[in-house]
């Protein structure tokens, strides 16, 4: 009797083994993080038969047995996790169904989804007339052509999708220029933690502005100025941002269009924060050829509530002049 009760368990254990190693589990699994997502997407096994679909697994610490299910009998070979947040990380496994069979676990991988992109806002300015401030309010963020106000200017805003932002949220830039500028002065001041008391000190000039493209008029100080361009080494556009009514995601700076620019000519670019008295972005006599379209191109500067955005003229720019022609604004979930 115990000879035939061992036979009987080996079998049965046997065939137990053999059925559950019947079904394998899916290769090359891979998990890439998107836009408030993450794409998972793996290859069958050839090793098996006939399938139901697949079962979808995730854990937060990276265990390689803790997971919890997240979707069953999937069909096809990819997946769209949707339900993550971003700023975390994730870990998969996926496993192969055949009926009641499930295999084991798929070599693991992890992801991480990005901050969620709602669209840009391209600001233009449209009045040709030379003014101390131009101001732009965009708001109605959740349309495809948001509303664009100006006090002193006005504005062409294009949203590339709907934001799904906040019904009331808006963020509004005002233009200024100075016409004291120097380059070396500035970089000196951002050196030693003085660059906000070097700004406040720079004589204010008017807001150019030509064909829809913004530059300095600094004739005030120097009568051979070439209005409406920012020409030289003393002048400046400054940017003021407002992002205290943006209250669903954060304001990106990505594309700083610059026309009639080329060869020799040069620029300073910075991004200061005021309440800091920190200079976040220092870009010193440099030169944006058409190849790269303009400053910040396809970069993201984070804009915060008073941040200054500063355009202005390189120590070596010489004589040269050019316009700023737009720019371009993401807002990030």
């Amino acid at each position: 009797m115990k000879i035939l009760n061992l036979f009987l368990t080996t079998v049965l254990v046997g065939f137990s083994i053999n059925s559950q190693a019947a079904v394998y589990p899916p290769l090359n699994l891979d998990a890439l993080g998107g836009e408030g997502q993450v794409n998972l997407g793996w290859s069958p096994n050839s090793a098996n038969g006939s399938i139901s679909g697949y079962n979808i697994y995730r854990n937060t610490t990276g265990s390689l047995t803790d997971y919890q299910q997240i979707a069953v009998n999937v069909t096809g070979t990819s997946y769209v996790d949707t339900t993550v947040a971003v700023g975390g990380s994730y870990y998969y496994a996926v496993t192969t169904v055949s009926g009641s069979l499930e295999s084991g676990f798929s070599a693991q991988d992890g992801a991480e989804p990005f901050m969620v992109h709602t669209g840009d806002v391209t600001l233009l300015n449209n009045e040709n007339i030379d003014t101390s401030t131009k101001s732009w309010t965009i708001s109605n963020l959740n349309s495809t052509n948001p509303t664009v106000t100006g006090a002193s200017g006005t504005a062409t805003g294009t949203f590339t999708s709907a934001g799904q932002l906040g019904t009331n949220d808006s963020f509004s830039i005002t233009a200024s220029s100075v016409i004291t500028w120097s380059g070396t002065q500035a970089q000196a001041a951002s050196a030693n933690n003085s660059f906000g008391a070097y700004l406040n000190s720079l004589r204010a000039g008017k807001v150019a502005a030509y064909g829809g493209a913004l530059g300095v008029d600094s004739t005030a100080i120097n009568p051979n100025d070439s209005i409406n361009t920012l020409g030289g080494t003393n002048e400046a556009l400054v940017f003021t941002v407002n992002a205290k009514n943006l209250s669903t995601g954060s304001l990106f700076l990505t594309h700083l269009n610059l026309s009639l620019y080329n060869g020799s000519k040069t620029t300073d670019f910075v991004i200061y924060d005021p309440a800091s008295n920190q200079v976040i972005v220092q870009y010193w006599n440099t030169n944006y050829g058409s190849t790269y379209g303009g400053i910040a191109y396809n970069s993201e500067f984070v804009l915060q509530d008073g941040y200054k955005i500063i355009v202005g003229t390189g120590a070596s720019n010489g004589t040269n002049s050019w316009r700023v022609g737009s720019l371009v604004f993401d807002i990030v979930k």
